[in-house]
């Protein structure tokens, strides 16, 4: 269980909430075998608050194992 207290506050003002945005964020899921996962980046869904692109990217190892496949898109708004 994680403790509140492990997290900053919350952005208050505009130009606190901007700056947050500009920091750089990694999300990584790893899994053993085969999975179809879902995920929703609801801190992403206002786009006016956004100066800045964010990129994502996705990698995977097929079966058999040659080498990671990479699919990525550096300069995406969200």
């Amino acid at each position: 269980m994680v403790d509140s207290g492990d997290f900053p506050p919350l952005p208050s003002s505009p130009d606190e909430l901007r700056r947050e945005h500009q920091l750089t964020r990694l999300m990584a899921l790893s899994f053993d075998s085969a999975a179809s996962p879902s995920i929703t980046l609801r801190a992403l869904s206002t786009p006016e608050l956004r100066d800045a692109s964010y990129g994502w990217g996705f990698s995977w190892y097929p079966d058999p194992p040659r080498a990671a496949n990479v699919v990525k898109d550096p300069s995406s708004i969200g």
